[in-house]
């Protein structure tokens, strides 16, 4: 998080709003992108706290973790500008070497905790990394949610450029 004066928000064009296809995430990425376009070098404040929260609930953990993945493929098409194959492409390929990467890593986790049953500090590592797992499961749902969103709305010529409020 961040705060910004202002006359610099004002300048800077403001957050971004797409009618049809509102932002789930990544909004404050673009913005401060275009933040450190016009004023490169910003200042830090040790006092500054902004409070981060991990959801208590499982229904809003997993939402949270999903508005991520769906913010960043947003980001992709409408900020950097990706065509719809190159986003496509790289969507896919990312998601299938995260799940490659989850399954190589998971498997042998199953097998050392057959091994070390009765090691309590374990079965913690091995709950931390099922967290994870639902995390990443969850951030991929979101991209190719928004992925296909974009799809469709690129197919039937509904995209709109981003508008952005000041």
């Amino acid at each position: 998080g961040f705060i910004v004066k202002k006359n610099l928000y004002i300048e800077s064009g403001g957050i971004p709003v797409i009618k049809g296809n509102d932002f789930k995430a990544g909004e404050d990425f673009i913005l401060a992108d275009m933040i450190r376009e016009i004023q490169p070098d910003g200042n830090f404040s040790a006092n500054l706290q902004i409070k981060h929260f991990v959801p208590e609930k499982f229904k809003d953990f997993y939402y949270n973790r999903y508005i991520r993945g769906y913010g960043t493929t947003q980001v992709n098409f409408y900020y950097y500008n990706s065509r719809i194959i190159s986003l496509f492409t790289k969507t896919l390929v990312k998601n299938i070497l995260k799940i490659i990467y989850i399954i190589s890593t998971f498997l042998p986790l199953i097998s050392l905790k057959q091994k070390l049953i009765y090691d309590t500090n374990s079965n913690s590592l091995l709950k931390l990394f099922l967290v994870y797992c639902i995390e990443q499961v969850a951030i991929i749902h979101g991209e190719v949610a928004s992925l296909f969103k974009i799809i469709i709305l690129k197919l039937s010529n509904k995209i709109s450029n981003p508008e952005y409020l000041t």
